[in-house]
């Protein structure tokens, strides 16, 4: 993908910081990078066409795979820890916007070796999605955004 900017924002709470990435890239219609996506597959827990979870998206891309897949997910939060392996690589996440998609984990055993996202792949590109730490936190309802 051309043209990549990458932009990383850090959200103070109490204990938590969020970190937010934004990517921008190609056209502003986005004519130029569709033609590249070789696949689109969605995560919608509310519909039993599509995947439930981003993680059990992620796990249906083949191993080795060249190919520029995107994983569209739907607005939500989804608690659950998401790591991509360094054999599945070309994965483009696009959520619905870091205030309609959230990724969120606390289930940790130690914070430091326990993220909510993880990618140990190279080429990937994240967009739209917020993730967060919830760990120690009552409840992740009770999260106020900026």
């Amino acid at each position: 993908m051309k043209g990549v900017t990458f932009h990383s924002f850090c959200y103070s709470y109490s204990k938590l910081c969020l970190l937010v990435i934004l990517l921008a890239y190609g056209s502003a219609e986005g004519d130029e990078n569709s033609s590249q996506i070789a696949k689109t597959i969605i995560v919608n827990p509310n519909d039993a066409r599509y995947y439930k979870t981003v993680q059990s998206a992620i796990d249906s891309i083949p191993l080795q795979n060249q190919n520029w897949i995107r994983i569209l997910i739907r607005s939500g939060i989804y608690k659950e820890k998401v790591t991509i392996p360094a054999d599945k690589g070309y994965i483009y996440m696009q959520g619905r916007g870091i205030e309609k998609t959230i990724i969120a984990y606390g289930d940790h055993q130690q914070t430091d070796t326990s993220a909510t996202f993880t990618s140990y792949a190279s080429n990937i590109i994240i967009t739209g999605i917020t993730f967060k730490n919830t760990y120690n936190i009552a409840s992740i309802s009770s999260l106020a955004t900026p």
